[in-house]
């Protein structure tokens, strides 16, 4: 687990997702719009790592093609809302996300 951070694709409404990096550093959990992204008012998200609850959602219909339909997505969820997003390799990012969780909840 020498990767702590991936590039993803963070899906902020029906019709757009916003390119840059998720990361865990130290106790939280975040992503940060690229260069680009950011210049065109691009969201950035963060939240405490503990918190957070990480699961891998289905693939959506084909009728979903235009919002990540044919990908599954990695979804966090804290204080009672979702966050999406397209990474590489969900199952293993998510894997990886929660053992970094476990790690942090252990040493507390």
């Amino acid at each position: 687990m020498s990767d702590t951070s991936w590039r993803a694709n963070y899906i902020t409404s029906t019709a757009r997702a916003v390119g840059g990096r998720l990361k865990v550093e130290g106790d939280t959990v975040s992503f940060r719009a690229h260069a680009v992204d950011r210049a065109l008012a691009g969201r950035s998200w963060s939240a405490a790592l503990d918190g957070v609850t990480v699961s891998v959602a289905p693939r959506r219909p084909l009728s979903h093609l235009f919002l990540a339909g044919l990908r599954r997505q990695l979804v966090l969820s804290s204080d009672g809302e979702d966050q999406y997003f397209i990474v590489n390799h969900v199952d293993r990012v998510a894997e990886e996300i929660q053992a970094l969780r476990a790690r942090g909840s252990a040493a507390s």
